[in-house]
């Protein structure tokens, strides 16, 4: 994915997503470290239009222990899609939609109210990994 798309992916759908579930209330924003995500275009967009934005230097390159997405959201994801085989990779793409639709709001909640723990732990292991 270019930078360029990535921008208008996150300026017409990512952001008013974020904004709409948000309802109002502060939410950090991070994301992973791919070449799109961190270039300064995307940078430089992101500090001017989301809340309380982490440019890409503030989480360790291997940010995966206190991201919520990395430690239940993609395990989740991945285990709800995985239950069937799929004759043609088509319908995957649907599987993985309806697995993100069908995570359990209350569990995913928890996961993020582990964060400031998580962050805190990295801090106290001065950057190194989490188990």
């Amino acid at each position: 994915m270019t930078k360029e798309v990535y921008l208008k992916a996150l300026q017409t759908a990512v952001k008013p997503w974020m904004d709409e579930i948000a309802g109002g209330e502060p939410y950090h924003f991070q994301q992973n470290g791919a070449s799109a995500n961190t270039s300064t275009l995307v940078q430089k967009w992101l500090e001017a239009n989301v809340p309380m934005f982490w440019p890409k230097d503030t989480l360790p390159p291997r940010g995966s222990d206190v991201n919520p997405v990395d430690y239940y959201v993609w395990a989740c994801v991945e285990r709800a899609s995985n239950r069937y085989q799929y004759i043609d990779t088509a319908y995957l793409p649907e599987a993985i939609k309806a697995a993100f639709r069908y995570i359990p709001r209350d569990a995913l909640k928890e996961a993020c109210g582990q964060f400031k723990a998580r962050l805190g732990a990295v801090i106290e292991a001065g950057g190194k990994f989490v188990s």
